[in-house]
């Protein structure tokens, strides 16, 4: 039977109406004033005049709301909610509102934070949504998924000693869970950002040991070779990475992190031939990387020396003439000049004069402006030719002023500006 409606003869005999929708058999069943006549159409014919027609509708209306009575209120309603649109984030609100204070014990609770969590703007509003399913409910079966989006979130926004402390309780609770590679690379990249660079590297180690994904392999690797450059320099052990990176995970979506790693290590060598090779060799595979934009800078300032394109893979001679400790790297230390370099953001900001107080503050670096951004006004700080010279001005700005920044690539052509993300 697809359908059954007790039809009356005055459209005016109906009190009321129940619409009634299962999974299985879609209908809309009427109820009637008891003491007129009726007839029900169905499918296979008519029933007419009988007084049993309460009775049959009865019956099938049981038959038919068994999902829904079985469901109960609360789970009829959190359907409801996960379907209105995401569009509708006034109607989406009000409902999941309605529904934690109506039901505040129920199983479906931590499911409709979740929701509210996933479908905020306000990130900070997001993160509390997930600390709260986090904290509140612990046999949640959904846990470790919101602590793996409190921590993307926090990677997101250089959170890294929060990012730190959420992904090892992570990984107590979850050692061996869904996640927990994931957990080890956030941690990882917390720990290189905290300077605890003997962690991080301990850490990428267990990664290795434990997953064969060439994705997560090669994030790891990475982390490692830049672990061991911040403690030995441009060493014997950090080329032997790099060799292994560019041999090894040469179709990892970090290939062009990697091949500016290793170009960026023969500049400072002054080997300027195979630093211009691998620079090349970025900005033709991967044009519409990051690195392709400072790849092209610095073959800008390699062209003055009329380099050559040789082959620039590292050789066990290359291994074998680096030093084990590289005690002066030849880091770069000035500021970068021209459209393209590193600096360090702080913000949004709703209106502009809340950025005031903070340029007087720090008026003592080099260069600060604001500039407004789709999401408000944002204080853009200091111009810097590489990642390690912005994080030592993001590590003054945290311990100074206890002001938590983003590192950030700016980025300007005839277009238009560009601001990549940390």
């Amino acid at each position: 039977m697809s359908g059954v409606r007790l039809l009356s003869q005055k459209r005016s005999d109906y009190r009321r109406s129940y619409p009634l929708r299962t999974g299985a058999l879609p209908c809309d069943i009427f109820f009637p004033v008891p003491d007129s006549s009726y007839t029900a159409k169905t499918t296979y014919g008519k029933i007419t005049n009988l007084p049993h027609i309460i009775f049959f509708t009865l019956s099938i209306l049981m038959i038919f709301s068994l999902s829904d009575a079985a469901a109960g209120d609360d789970e009829t309603m959190y359907r409801k909610i996960a379907v209105i649109p995401a569009t509708d984030s006034y109607s989406f609100e009000n409902n999941a509102s309605v529904f934690l204070k109506r039901y505040p014990q129920s199983k479906f609770a931590p499911l409709v934070i979740l929701l509210k969590a996933e479908r905020q703007r306000d990130i900070d509003l997001a993160v509390e949504n997930y600390r709260l399913v986090i904290k509140k409910y612990p046999s949640f079966d959904r846990r470790e998924f919101c602590l793996y989006r409190l921590c993307q979130i926090l990677d997101l926004k250089s959170k890294w000693e929060e990012l730190e402390d959420e992904t090892s309780r992570a990984l107590k609770i979850y050692p061996h869970g869904r996640y927990a590679v994931e957990f080890r690379l956030m941690r990882a990249t917390s720990l290189l950002m905290l300077e605890d660079f003997d962690a991080c590297r301990n850490e990428c180690i267990l990664i290795t040991e434990s997953s064969h994904d060439l994705e997560f392999l090669a994030r790891a690797t990475h982390l490692m070779a830049e672990a061991e450059r911040k403690i030995s320099g441009n060493s014997k052990a950090y080329i032997t990475l790099l060799r292994q990176l560019v041999l090894g995970f040469s179709k990892a979506r970090i290939s062009p992190s990697i091949l500016f790693s290793l170009g960026n290590y023969y500049q400072q060598k002054q080997d300027k031939d195979r630093a211009y090779s691998a620079y090349t060799d970025l900005v033709k595979r991967y044009p519409e990387s990051p690195e392709s934009v400072f790849a092209i800078k610095a073959i800008e300032s390699l062209q003055k020396h009329k380099p050559a394109y040789v082959k620039y893979l590292p050789d066990n001679r290359t291994i074998d003439e680096a030093d084990t400790i590289d005690i002066e790297p030849t880091y770069q230390t000035n500021s970068a000049s021209g459209d393209r370099y590193y600096c360090v953001i702080i913000g949004p900001f709703t209106k502009k004069k809340d950025t005031d107080s903070i340029i007087r503050l720090l008026s003592g670096y080099d260069e600060s402006r604001v500039v407004k951004t789709g999401s408000g006004y944002t204080i853009l700080l200091g111009r810097f030719a590489d990642t390690d010279n912005a994080l030592s001005a993001r590590i003054r700005l945290a311990e100074e002023y206890g002001i938590n920044g983003s590192i950030v690539l700016f980025s300007k052509d005839k277009s238009g500006s560009y601001i990549y993300g940390d």
